[in-house]
């Protein structure tokens, strides 16, 4: 079925999907405003949406509508170029090599296709289109966002990320999403993966300002100092005139002379040398990293795109300026030239940015999370542990046995496999505890014990009552594979199947 239609000058762009009518449906009753909860933009052309309501195409004319683009569902793009002939080498760009080869362009039809399937990720995305048209480079972003069918995006979504931010900072980060949320910069610890984010949409402002200070650099007058025999001092001043008076039947006598010329030597110039070379030599080691990491998944536009950026720093680093600058000792006082100054500023503001932490939904910095089902995961055992708290009235759990946080220099992970506990005691005498990634086996020597295969659920929760025979514990499982009977038939009761 026809969703999404796009018309340009050069093609029209046409994305489809089977059964959207019923996932439609499904997140419409979680949207607290469905009808004006998303919004669609792009730079060239224009868009128009299917009603289902009038079962027909119309214009995109408002800024806010509803969205068509949801999770797990599986998306086909085609587009047809308009003059094919005067079309060359169309492609969709994505960092992920994923995306980018699932499209191909059947060159005879000026038709290129692909399918996109976004998966638990939630959030921001971007279909970037490039193609030669007469030679030319031109690029086409059609922007939209992938919503969910069982939560409600813009409160709980929001509350998810902020309630695991709050507990596990950095948590919900990720790398090489198909798509992405905003953030701004904040004063919390700086990571590499925050660095370069920020890096990567501040990169071209960057280069820009640098190459406009080489061509314009800050420059003060400085005063020198020289020792000159008389015949060759062409400008005196009257104690240099008198003491050529007192000495001038020595002609070997040399007088002090100052003089005043420009210098670039400038602390703002060794600032800006001492931000260029450290950008440069971060960017690469990042640069290694995520090529070390992740080569197999990035697509080879992204990594010719990293090559360019590594060289274009280069260029600049090496660029004969910098020879005559001195090393920089730090900011012992306020630059006007620095925070005003054309260039100079925009390198000042840019550093500032590479060198902060973030704040999470709320700014125009670009970044992705894990996909929400991961997220989700984490956040149920975190609530879980609030709501028992609070069941208790206790400010926190008597014992914290939490898995610890693996960092890969990029990623942080909860270690897999590594169970969490948080136990908790009531004023009766029974035990409450609350694992999380706990195991059961298939051993005939376990306590307790799965008949059928080894299982991990998300979520255990064990009650161990001090006043039943045996110390009783109840368990109770939480797992988003286990269903219920409600899933299949709407109205059934929420037990087990």
């Amino acid at each position: 079925m026809k969703i999404i239609r796009i018309d340009h000058n050069d093609f029209s762009l046409e994305v489809e999907c089977n059964n959207i009518e019923s996932t439609y449906r499904r997140a419409q009753k979680k949207q607290s405003s469905f009808m004006d909860a998303t919004s669609y933009k792009i730079n060239e052309g224009i868009i128009a949406l299917y009603n289902f309501e009038s079962r027909n195409f119309q214009q995109l004319s408002t800024t806010k509508t509803y969205p068509l683009i949801f999770e797990n569902k599986e998306y086909f793009i085609g587009i047809t170029f308009k003059q094919k002939a005067r079309v060359h080498n169309p492609f969709i760009y994505s960092q992920l090599r994923d995306i980018a080869d699932k499209f191909y362009f059947r060159e005879e039809l000026g038709f290129l296709a692909g399918t996109i399937n976004f998966g638990n990720d939630l959030g921001s995305s971007k279909l970037v289109l490039r193609y030669y048209l007469n030679k030319q480079l031109k690029e086409v972003i059609f922007e939209f966002e992938v919503f969910p069918t069982k939560l409600d995006y813009r409160k709980d979504y929001s509350r998810i990320i902020k309630d695991i931010n709050d507990q596990y900072p950095y948590l919900v980060l990720d790398f090489l999403k198909k798509t992405y949320s905003s953030f701004k910069t904040g004063s919390s610890p700086n990571t590499d993966l925050i660095w370069w984010k920020v890096f990567g949409q501040l990169y071209k402002d960057f280069t820009k300002a640098s190459q406009y200070i080489l061509r314009k650099p800050n420059k003060r007058i400085v005063k020198y100092s020289k020792f000159q025999k008389a015949v060759h001092i062409k400008k005196w001043s009257s104690p240099m005139e008198e003491k050529f008076v007192q000495f001038k039947s020595i002609e070997s006598k040399r007088y002090v002379t100052e003089y005043k010329r420009l210098s670039i030597n400038t602390l703002e110039n060794k600032f800006f040398k001492y931000a260029v070379n450290k950008t440069l030599k971060r960017y690469i080691r990042v640069k290694m990293f995520i090529l070390a990491r992740y080569g197999s998944s990035i697509s080879t536009e992204f990594k010719e795109e990293l090559r360019d950026i590594q060289k274009e720093l280069e260029v600049i680093s090496n660029n004969p300026f910098f020879k005559t600058i001195g090393n920089f000792n730090g900011l012992r006082q306020e630059s006007l030239v620095l925070q005003k100054a054309t260039g100079y500023s925009t390198i000042y503001k840019c550093w500032i940015m590479l060198n902060s932490g973030l704040s999470l939904l709320a700014g125009v910095q670009q970044i992705e999370l894990k996909n929400i089902a991961d997220l989700y995961q984490i956040w149920c055992f975190l609530e879980i542990k609030n709501i028992i708290q609070k069941l208790l009235g206790k400010e926190k759990p008597d014992e914290v046995d939490l898995a610890e946080i693996h960092v890969n220099d990029f990623i942080f992970q909860i270690e897999k496999g590594i169970k969490s506990k948080v136990s908790f005691r009531s004023r009766n005498g029974d035990h409450i505890d609350l694992y999380h990634d706990y195991s059961y086996n298939t051993y005939n020597n376990s306590s307790v014990k799965s008949f059928t295969v080894n299982q991990r659920p998300d979520i255990v929760l064990k009650i161990t009552k001090d006043d039943l025979k045996d110390n009783y514990a109840h368990t109770y499982l939480y797992d988003a594979k286990y269903r219920l009977g409600s899933d299949l038939r709407e109205g059934a009761p929420d037990l087990p199947m």
